[in-house]
């Protein structure tokens, strides 16, 4: 999206030089990694940055499994699979979206078709031990600026939690997964200040 800049260092959003709140910034308070080492939280973050470079370098077809590392390559098997058996199809892979009625922003990991349904799904990739309970207020943010910005219905929303050459399909469903998202978007807002 034009005018839509993600600064890495920081993860800091802003449209047009406007500062936005990030998505997911906005729902890490309710984790609930607080007991997590920090070390160890940090790794395991770094290892999910990784796997979903992998997924995406696979969506686009340029994926060198020769060039992987090992460790890497289990959970690449397993996103495969997901496709494979689910007859689906990626549309779009790792794409900024905006939300210019909330300042908000984030990068949605895929939109997917299922060769059997007739709608789009968007598609979240996870790979802890456990799929945190954000996912569903998340992909709900994403379906929101997805939708603001594309129109049509909003997207079907699903976790698929990544594990060593398998994989668990999430269907995310809750009613009020986007009021969950709106209510910690506007403390995130109002504890920084500067987004309003």
């Amino acid at each position: 999206m034009e005018g839509l800049q993600l600064t890495h260092k920081d993860h800091t959003w802003s449209y047009y030089g406007r500062k936005a709140a990030g998505v997911t910034q906005a729902l890490s308070p309710y984790n609930n990694l607080n007991f997590v080492d920090p070390r160890v939280l940090e790794a395991s973050s770094e290892f999910g940055k990784h796997v979903h470079l992998g997924v995406h370098l696979y969506n686009m077809g340029t994926l060198n499994y020769a060039t992987l590392d090992g460790y890497l390559v289990p959970y690449i098997r397993g996103w495969e699979k997901f496709l494979d058996e689910a007859g689906a199809t990626v549309l779009e892979s790792e794409t900024r979206v905006y939300s210019k009625t909330l300042n908000y922003a984030g990068i949605l990991d895929t939109i997917i078709s299922f060769n059997d349904r007739a709608t789009d799904a968007l598609v979240d990739v996870k790979t802890g031990t456990s799929v945190p309970q954000t996912v569903g207020p998340q992909t709900a943010a994403y379906a929101r600026a997805y939708k603001e910005e594309h129109g049509g219905k909003l997207l079907r929303r699903y976790c698929v939690h990544l594990k060593q050459d398998a994989y668990a399909l999430h269907r995310l469903n809750n009613p009020q997964d986007w009021d969950i998202f709106k209510a910690a978007l506007l403390l995130h807002q109002w504890d920084k200040k500067e987004y309003t």
